[in-house]
This record gives C-alpha cells, sequence and structure tokens, in this order.
C-alpha cells in the first residue's frame, strides 16, 4: 500500500496526488518516504513530495527542504517553498527572501506566498517590491502576503494596485488595507467600489470598508448596493457598528431588498441598533412568507420593544397594513385589540375608510364577542360603507347586545346600512328587533324591503305579518320573497296566508306559493261548485282542513282528505276526491274506489277520475261511467 501510495502522490493527477499524500501522512512510514523522495532524480517528484510534506505538516524535514530551495529545477524551488510556508518556522523565513529575486515567476509567486505565511514582517519591503512584478499572480501573491503582514507604512504601494489591469491583484490589494489608518485609503477603496465592475474586487473592497475608522457614510450607502455580497457586508457592518443613521437605509433593504439573506440581515441590523421608528417596517416583515425573515424580524422586535412584544398581535398588524384580512382574522384573539384600533382609526383617507371595512369584517369573522363594542361604534362611523360593514360583522357575531345598534342602523340614511342592519337583524331573530323588520317591509328602497323579507323566518310568528306585508309589495321578486319566508315558517298561520299568494296576478308567485306549500306537506286543495267548471270557485285554505293545535305536529293531509270523502258537503266531497287523485298516496284507492257507488254521480265522477290519476283502473260501473 505504502508504495502505491507513495506513487500516486508523486505522479498522480491533482486531486488524486492530494488525497494520496494526505494518506501516507496517516502511514507511520509515510513521512519517510515522502521525504526520501526529495532525493529522487525526476524533477516533478522532488517537487511533489515537497508540496506533500508540507501539506501533512513533516517538520522534520524543515531542513532538507530549505536544501531545495537552491535546487536546479524551478518546480522543485517553488514546492519546497510552499512546503517551508506550511510548516509555519518563522526562523526560516531569511531563507526564502532570496526567492523574490528568483528568475521564474512561479519561484517568486511561491516565496512571496509562504513569507505571508509566515507573517514576515521583516520581508515586507522586499515583498512590496514585487507589487510592480511583470506577472500578474507575482503581485498578487505579494498584495496577499502584505495582508498577513499588515498595511502600516505600505497603504501607498497597495492603493495604487487598486488601479492594476488584474482584478485579482486589486482585490488581494483591497483585502490587504484591512485596518489601514489612513483616510487616503478609505476613499480609494469607495472610488474602487463605485468604478469597478468586478464583483470579487468590490466585495473584497466592501470587506475591507468594513474593518475601517470613519467610514459610516460609505458603509450606509453601500447598505443599497448593487451586489448582494456587498449589502450582506454593509448590513453586518451596521448592525456591529450600531449605526444611527443606517435605519433608513436598513429599511429600504428590508422592505425592497431582491434577496431574502439582505432583508433578514437588514431586519437584525434594526433590532441591534433598537430603532424605534423601525417598527413598523418590521412588522410587516412578520408576514413576510420567508420563515427566515419573519424570524429575524421577531428578533429584532422583541429586542426593540422588549417585554411589551406580541408576536401575535404584531403579525396581526402587518396584516391589517397590507389589507390581509383572512390571515389577520385566522389569528383569532391574538388580532382583536389591532383589528379594533384599526377600526377606530378616524383619519379619513379612502385607503383607511377600505381598512376599517375590512378591520370590521375580519372582527365578525373571528366571532369573538370582545369585538362588539367597537363594531356598534362603528355604527356611527361617517362612512356607510363601514357602518355597512359594521352590520354584516355584527350579525355574524351574533351577540344579541348589538341589537339595539342595529335597529338605530335600520333607520341609516344609506340604503346599503339600512339593509345591512334588516339582515343583520334578523340573523340575531330577536322579537324585538320585529318593529324595525316590519317597517323595513315598506322601505321605498328594494335591497331594504328585500332584506326584511328574507328576515321574517328567524323572527317566529311576528314573521307572518312582515311576510303577509310583503305580499302587498309592488315588486313580482318582493312577493316571492314573502312566499318564500311563510314557506319556511311552520305555522298553520303561515300556510293559511301561503293560500293568498295562489291567486297572486303574477304566474312567478302563484307557482312559488304551490312550490311552497307542497314542500310544507300540504297540496293546495281548490273547491269549484260545480264539478264540471273550469276553474276553481276559491282555494280553501289549511285551516279549513286541519285542527289540530298541538306544536310541531305536522297534518296528514291524506287522511284528512278521505275523511273529507264522508262530508255532508257535496262541493267539499268532490274536492276532497279531486286532490287525492293528486297526492299519489296508495291509500287513498280503496276510499275512492268505494265513491264510485256514492248516490253522488258527481263524487263518482270525480273519483273514477283520481284513480285513473293514481294509475289505478277503477270498475267501469253505470254511476261513474256515464257521469264520466
Amino acid at each position: 500500500m505504502l508504495e502505491r501510495l507513495l506513487e500516486t502522490a508523486l505522479d498522480g493527477s491533482g486531486a488524486t496526488a492530494l488525497r494520496a499524500a494526505e494518506a501516507l501522512g496517516d502511514l507511520k512510514a509515510g513521512p519517510k518516504a515522502l521525504t526520501r523522495a526529495l532525493a529522487d532524480e525526476r524533477p516533478h517528484a522532488r517537487a511533489r513530495a515537497a508540496r506533500a510534506l508540507g501539506q501533512i505538516r513533516h517538520e522534520k524535514a524543515g531542513a532538507k527542504l530549505l536544501a531545495l530551495l537552491g535546487d536546479g529545477a524551478p518546480a522543485v524551488r517553488a514546492g519546497a517553498a510552499e512546503a517551508l510556508g506550511r510548516l509555519g518556522d518563522t526562523s526560516r523565513a531569511r531563507a526564502l527572501t532570496p526567492l523574490l529575486n528568483d528568475s521564474h515567476a512561479d519561484v517568486r509567486r511561491a516565496g512571496v506566498t509562504a513569507l505571508g505565511d509566515l507573517g514576515a514582517t521583516d520581508a515586507a519591503e522586499a515583498i512590496v517590491e514585487l507589487l510592480h512584478d511583470p506577472v500578474a499572480a507575482v503581485r498578487r501573491a505579494a498584495a496577499t502576503a502584505l495582508a498577513a503582514c499588515g498595511p502600516d507604512g505600505r497603504e501607498g504601494e497597495l492603493r495604487r494596485r487598486l488601479d492594476d489591469p488584474d482584478a485579482g491583484v486589486r482585490a488581494a490589494a483591497a483585502k490587504a488595507l484591512a485596518g489601514a489608518t489612513e483616510a487616503e485609503s478609505a476613499d480609494a477603496l469607495d472610488d474602487l467600489l463605485q468604478r469597478d465592475r468586478v464583483e470579487a474586487v468590490r466585495v473584497a473592497a466592501a470587506a475591507t470598508m468594513t474593518t475601517l475608522a470613519g467610514v459610516d457614510a460609505p458603509l450606509i450607502r453601500l447598505v443599497d448596493d448593487r451586489s448582494k455580497h456587498v449589502r450582506l457586508l454593509a448590513v453586518r457592518a451596521v448592525k456591529r457598528l450600531q449605526l444611527d443613521g443606517a435605519t433608513d437605509a436598513l429599511l429600504v433593504a428590508l422592505r425592497e431588498g431582491p434577496q431574502r439573506e439582505v432583508r433578514a440581515e437588514a431586519a437584525r441590523a434594526l433590532g441591534g441598533i433598537g430603532a424605534q421608528e423601525a417598527v413598523e417596517g418590521l412588522t410587516l416583515a412578520l408576514v413576510d412568507d420567508d420563515p427566515e425573515l419573519q424570524g429575524a424580524a421577531e428578533e429584532a422586535l422583541r429586542t426593540i420593544l422588549g417585554k411589551s412584544a406580541d408576536p401575535g398581535a404584531l403579525r396581526a398588524d402587518g396584516h391589517i397594513a397590507l389589507e390581509r384580512w383572512e390571515d389577520a382574522a385566522a389569528l383569532g384573539k391574538a388580532a382583536l385589540r389591532p383589528l379594533i384600533r384599526a377600526l377606530g382609526d378616524p383619519r379619513t383617507h379612502p385607503r383607511n375608510t377600505s381598512a376599517r371595512c375590512g378591520a370590521a369584517r375580519a372582527l365578525g369573522s373571528i366571532g369573538r364577542k370582545e369585538g362588539t363594542p367597537a363594531l356598534v361604534s362603528a355604527l356611527k362611523d361617517y362612512s356607510p360603507r363601514v357602518r355597512a360593514a359594521a352590520c354584516e360583522a355584527l350579525g355574524r357575531l351574533g351577540d344579541h347586545a348589538a341589537q339595539g345598534g342595529l335597529v338605530g342602523a335600520a333607520s341609516d340614511v344609506s340604503t346599503e346600512v339600512r339593509a345591512a342592519a334588516i339582515t343583520a337583524l334578523g340573523i340575531l331573530g330577536d322579537s324585538g328587533a320585529v318593529e324595525a323588520v316590519l317597517a323595513a317591509v315598506g322601505d321605498p328602497e328594494t335591497p331594504v324591503r328585500r332584506a326584511a323579507l328574507l328576515a321574517v323566518t328567524r323572527l317566529g310568528s311576528v314573521a307572518i305579518e312582515v311576510a303577509r306585508k310583503g305580499l302587498e309589495s309592488p315588486s313580482a321578486d318582493e312577493r316571492v320573497l314573502a312566499v318564500q319566508g311563510l314557506g319556511a315558517l311552520p305555522d298553520a298561520e303561515a300556510r293559511d296566508a301561503l293560500h293568498d299568494g295562489l291567486t297572486d296576478h303574477s304566474g312567478l308567485v302563484r307557482q312559488a306559493a304551490r312550490q311552497a306549500l307542497v314542500e310544507g306537506g300540504w297540496r293546495p286543495v281548490g273547491l269549484r261548485a260545480r264539478r264540471t267548471d273550469p276553474g276553481f270557485a276559491r282555494w280553501t285554505r289549511y285551516s279549513e282542513w286541519a285542527t289540530t293545535d298541538a306544536p310541531g305536529e305536522e297534518a296528514d293531509q291524506v287522511a284528512l282528505l278521505i275523511e273529507a270523502l264522508d262530508d255532508d258537503e257535496g262541493p267539499r266531497r268532490r274536492a276532497a276526491a279531486e286532490t287525492l287523485g293528486e297526492c299519489g298516496d296508495p291509500r287513498a284507492e280503496a276510499p275512492l274506489r268505494a265513491c264510485l257507488k256514492h248516490p253522488d254521480i258527481d263524487l263518482a265522477a270525480v273519483a273514477g277520475v283520481a284513480l285513473v290519476r293514481l294509475g289505478v283502473a277503477p270498475d267501469e260501473g253505470p254511476e261513474w261511467a256515464a257521469a264520466h
């Protein structure tokens, strides 16, 4: 295994050779094998062995590596220099310095890199000379090495490299200026940020700017930089330095930053600064779609507001600000106070009017009675839209404590408000609302009358009076609504009232009345003066047949009609037989067959037709057939 690993480390491809070198470092005999390879006759093998020894930090090879600095092969000298830099023994820096004048660029690069790794400040002046090297890689390495040595006394040379044609050199020079104290350095970096188009250079310059003093204004400007990485560096620096003047820029980044990382960092920075004026912006961030931003905003608000921070209420404020009423209502109890506050906003801007409407409806959706007082107060809002929304919400809440306010709203000057108030009163179903609903049936505006007619089903027995009044409306649509309201009531009086609709001049109303009676279990019974009359003399009422007063007890129409076949009055008997034929109930067959032999030949004829309608063939007797 040792031989294979050594062969790979010396002759393998880059990544494979590196892994082999690491594996050799884990073997007891591995470092010795690599040390022996320093004497390999092949230059590339010696260079690889040198770098591998530096990679595994084999300090015992230091002396032999020093000897290789004079090797005739440039690759070997470069490899030895890199290894010595990694070993970290600063006493060897003097031996590395001559390499800075080597005729081969890669050796110069390796030598200056090693001096930078060793932090060889004594060699700084020699390193500065390499900032003018004709090879960009050497200049980059020199600038990087100076970053390790510090910029003291060398800021001017580094500033000049900010104009280097190679982007890597400019970036390295910018990094090397970290901690610079001369004002010109800050200005040069600021200028570089404004004119350079290479991302790596600008990021390096921004990172260095965060280490300098007296650069508040440039840092704040960088919060809005076009580069995400520059913005992140600036925002973090602002947070660390707690620059109060950065609040506006951070708020812009929080609201408009195109990257979520920047927005989250801006939220954290605002919390770190403790900016009270940032509460509104952070509140909106609480309801952002990005979980990271939500968490950062909540943390910042807790820092700014302390114990008074209520995340649920703050989220509600965020939803309210964005007019996300369903989301606010979904927060339940936590949203009550923010919604009540929004509902009571006295400003008259149209946007505030819309917000108050939304707040009212959201309070209704939450369904907690704590919102009732605020909604009742909103019934006096200057905007009819808000008053109508408050009525709607109170209806949804179902709090009977709101009845007084709704009764007052039922006489509002606005048609929309009156209709909404009547609808809400109908939902509450309190008997105290009857007078208001009765008055609304006669309202001059159609929406209000319709609302009153739709409300009748919740007002108990008094609703019949409302519906009867509705049947007198000049509008067929409203009379249909009145009929439907009567149909929803189980009272015998309501069914009697429905019969008035059977004679309405509108076919729609007549059809609705008949349908309501049938759906309520009662088929209309018409009375003919003579059997051969083409139409009914009148419609009989429910109470003419059903005499039970038991509450909730449904009359059995078929049983009542069968009983009426023996009535003393002929027209009543015939009406009962005719309707039994329409009912389709098999219980009627036997009684109707018996009527075929009744001495009242008209009754026999009607009974025969009724049996045919039931799908039964009656016996062809002379009595019924002759009459038929």
